[in-house]
């Protein structure tokens, strides 16, 4: 089911911000998000055929494509390492010394 997050800002957003404000989209399962400063637009979108988000637009020196970038180089982490705690669990051995 699509879900769109739009979020409009009355000063200009730092990367810092525009990067929260993808993040909590994407944990909400939105596939497309919408940032907007004045008439400035970054728009983010995921193509479930090519598994990918794809972005474009300017929001000062901060391009969507270069976020959508960000976001498939961490899914792409994230299916490599799958969870953090298993994969510790899978590789190393604990021993404890007394």
């Amino acid at each position: 089911m699509p879900y769109n997050y739009n979020v409009n800002y009355g000063k200009k957003p730092s990367i810092t911000t525009l990067r929260a404000a993808i993040k909590k989209a994407v944990g909400r399962g939105a596939d497309s998000v919408f940032l907007v400063w004045g008439e400035n637009v970054i728009a983010i979108e995921y193509d479930a055929n090519r598994d990918k988000w794809s972005g474009n637009g300017w929001i000062g020196r901060n391009g969507g494509f270069d976020l959508a970038n960000e976001l498939n180089i961490q899914a792409a982490f994230d299916r490599q390492m799958g969870n953090p705690v298993q994969f510790m669990r899978d590789h190393f051995q604990i021993v404890h010394i007394k």
